[in-house]
């Protein structure tokens, strides 16, 4: 849609959700029409949740890479005019014929670790984080980004 389009319908949808009450589920991958409709999100990969809670927790406080690559394809308006690139997740999706073993994101995660590879991780509360917020990791994201930024990662 134009995106002048796209912003009309998004207010009126928005409007009769409010005059009647009710709640909305959204399934888009515009992150930016997310974070101004949603009052929770849900990052799915490979038909798995990989992350859930608060919009707010999860743009500002992400725990799973497939979210972070997300996060971080985005274009931004807060910086120097070439001074970065949009960054992009690397590979490829997972063949969906045959169900992926462990997380299905591990082949395209540069923080993977081999417990990604064999086992599914279970989706469960972050720690030190905000009470509605859930992970589906091995890894401790933020502990890893600190040892190698995600841009760096991405490239090997």
């Amino acid at each position: 849609l134009d995106v002048t389009i796209q912003a009309q319908i998004i207010e009126l949808v928005k409007k009769l959700k409010d005059e009647l009450g009710m709640a909305m589920i959204w399934i888009t991958h515009d992150l930016g029409v997310v974070a101004g409709l949603a009052d929770t999100i849900q990052v799915m990969y490979a038909g798995r949740i990989m992350e859930r809670g608060p919009v707010r927790a999860v743009f500002k406080d992400t725990r799973n890479a497939y979210t972070l690559g997300l996060l971080k394809s985005l274009p931004r308006l807060d910086i120097k005019k070439g001074a970065t690139r949009l960054v992009q997740i690397s590979g490829s999706p997972p063949d969906m014929h045959t169900d992926p073993v462990g997380d299905p994101f591990a082949p395209r995660n540069p923080y993977a670790t081999p417990r990604c590879w064999e086992e599914t991780p279970p989706l469960r509360p972050v720690e030190d984080g905000d009470p509605d917020h859930y992970v589906a990791a091995w890894y401790d994201l933020r502990q890893a980004v600190k040892e190698k930024p995600y841009e760096e990662a991405m490239q090997g």
